[in-house]
């Protein structure tokens, strides 16, 4: 997280019993990526409520970190015509070669220890 050139998503993950939901600073790129070409629509093993899809929606435009809104993705699947499930299809491709090139780009950075990101931090989270 602390090499990312733009701020992280705040995942604001709900757990059984909690009070409040435990905040985690994530590569919200990464993360959107990953549940497209996968279309597995979760994180750290649960699923991602329409409110947390929504922000992630929100953070990739303030962010401008591409077209990959995963609202459309999951509207596309819903209307089920030709045309938007070969408009999904494209979506889908797409996000799985730039997960792949920003795979590359993570591991290139961490080999060099580049620290080309900002240090993004919260008050009393450890990073």
């Amino acid at each position: 997280v602390r090499l990312l050139p733009f701020p992280p998503f705040k995942l604001h993950l709900r757990t059984e019993g909690a009070r409040k939901p435990a905040v985690r600073l994530i590569d919200g790129s990464f993360l959107v990526l990953t549940v497209l070409s996968s279309w597995r629509f979760e994180a750290f093993g649960v699923p991602l409520s329409m409110s947390e899809i929504e922000a992630l929606d929100t953070y990739m435009k303030r962010c401008k970190l591409g077209p990959y809104r995963l609202s459309r993705a999951l509207e596309l699947a819903n209307l089920g015509t030709v045309a938007s499930r070969q408009e999904l299809e494209a979506l889908r491709s797409r996000a799985a070669r730039r997960l792949d090139v920003l795979r590359h780009v993570q591991q290139v950075r961490l080999e060099r220890g580049e620290p080309e990101g900002h240090e993004w931090s919260m008050p009393n989270m450890p990073m």
